[in-house]
């Protein structure tokens, strides 16, 4: 029965495969993830939400999948994980690893991808960020953390450092403006997610929309005026891809994918995002 209420609910994720890679790799890699873990559940029930999550992953993320070669991540809680794992490994889960072992992890020098998101939303810290920039690893290109609560504009601070990085996966963290500030005028962004983030305002949207290298962008409508979702749409340099959360079904859809059509930008508006559809948190919205 869970096999099967998860395949229908696959059919819910199409809308956030458009645009790049944070966004879509990161839920390739939850689909993976649960396939995987399904396996050692239920063996043969699982061929069917297998088979489907596959499609979708290879169908809507792409590069994003290819960049994972079809795996989950390598799953790092302990130090004896660290040592037995391959040094080549280009994806990995590092979200209840104590801070203490991070050191280790400089091993890991074709490491692409790298994610401290989970449901329990406290392990990763801003001083877990700092560790990691400490590394050197400079073929990282996206980081995920989404559900992070803890993590804050000093730890996007910390992570600007690390300049290889491309993308970053911010939904649900405590990150403010001064945060976006950071990533638009230090950091060479090409994707972001910083949809429900309740400290974020306009001001902080309008810095980030002025980004010259950012090219696919999700953010939430739940605190924004009609007009002023159509601010940063009008202030994007180089977007092609923008994906809105708009929990209470405010906004007028048609004319803001009018405004993409104008600007030559993909515009994605759904009523979740991945912090709902993953963690399941703020499902009661208009319920």
């Amino acid at each position: 029965m869970t096999c099967l209420f998860f395949a229908a609910r696959l059919t819910l994720y199409p809308v956030h495969f458009f645009g790049g890679q944070v966004i879509a790799s990161y839920y390739c890699r939850k689909l993976l993830e649960f396939m995987y873990n399904a396996l050692e559940r239920c063996g043969s029930c699982i061929s069917t939400a297998a088979t489907i999550a596959l499609t979708l992953c290879l169908t809507g993320a792409g590069s994003g999948v290819l960049a994972m070669g079809g795996k989950t991540p390598e799953r790092l809680s302990t130090r004896r994980d660290i040592q037995k794992a391959k040094p080549g490994v280009e994806d990995i889960d590092i979200w209840n690893l104590p801070i203490q072992d991070y050191p280790l992890l400089a091993k890991f020098k074709s490491v692409k991808q790298i994610g401290l998101d989970c449901s329990e939303g406290t392990f990763a810290t801003d001083e877990k960020l700092k560790a990691l920039a400490a590394l050197s690893l400079t073929n990282v290109t996206d980081i995920i953390l989404t559900n992070c609560r803890l993590i804050t504009d000093k730890g996007i601070r910390a992570l600007s450092k690390i300049r290889s990085l491309k993308g970053l996966g911010l939904e649900g963290t405590s990150i403010t403006d001064a945060a976006l500030k950071t990533m638009a005028s230090e950091m060479q962004l090409s994707g972001v997610n910083v949809a429900n983030c309740d400290g974020l305002t306009m001001t902080g949207l309008r810095t980030l929309a002025t980004s010259k290298t950012l090219k696919e962008i999700s953010f939430s409508a739940d605190k924004l005026t009609q007009d002023e979702v159509l601010e940063p749409i009008n202030l994007f340099r180089n977007i092609t891809w923008c994906g809105i959360v708009d929990p209470h079904n405010k906004l007028d859809v048609k004319t803001i994918k009018e405004k993409g059509v104008e600007k030559n930008i993909r515009i994605v508006v759904m009523k979740t995002g991945a912090l709902q559809d993953t963690y399941g948190k703020g499902d009661d919205i208009d319920k």
